[in-house]
């Protein structure tokens, strides 16, 4: 409710299990973006991606923030790997035909607790069903990650950098102008 009126898009990247309607209804009018992480549509496989079955729960919040928020308020996330490629393909597809924005992130092994494996290719991945390529990520140009104890990273994956481990300030001990022109943020 803090940042509300500020000219600012604030983006909630969830599995989308806690995004009830009562929640949905909360915070509609504070101009939330959610990023739905969704990477397969199969029963069998949402369990072995996710760790638990979650994917009628999911659906049906998604559905709800469909109906209840904006176009531009709702998009798709999903980790491409060796082992969901197949599946990214079909969320892309459903996305298509959904009227939702769907993006893809490379899945990056440090950090998770999974056992995918990585796609390595030296040339970008076509998206398997909107064209245009996946390129070198761009988050750290516009995006900023805020923890729940503060730090402020300016990606998610930040930490995993060996010499970009440490966040770029901690809401509360600096303001986010002096974050960002800071001779560290430079280096990041």
């Amino acid at each position: 409710r803090g940042i509300a009126d500020l000219p600012v898009r604030t983006t909630i990247v969830t599995n989308g299990v806690l995004c009830t309607p009562e929640f949905v209804d909360q915070v509609r009018a504070l101009h939330i973006h959610f990023v739905v992480s969704i990477d397969t549509l199969d029963p069998a496989r949402w369990r072995w991606v996710r760790g638990k079955d979650s994917m009628d729960v999911v659906l049906r919040n998604f559905d709800y923030i469909q109906q209840t928020l904006r176009p531009d308020q709702l998009s798709v996330q999903s980790v491409l790997s060796e082992e969901t490629r197949d599946d990214v393909a079909a969320v892309g597809r459903w996305c298509v035909e959904k009227g939702t924005y769907h993006s893809i992130q490379h899945y990056v092994q440090g950090g998770f607790d999974g056992s995918w494996t990585p796609i390595t290719t030296s040339q970008p991945e076509p998206h398997p069903t909107l064209g245009p390529e996946i390129g070198p990520c761009v988050a750290a140009d516009r995006n900023l990650s805020i923890m729940p104890d503060g730090s402020v990273f300016t990606c998610f994956q930040q930490p995993l950098m060996p010499s970009s481990a440490r966040p770029i300030g901690r809401l509360g001990e600096a303001s986010i102008t002096e974050m960002l022109n800071s001779a560290y943020t430079a280096t990041v």
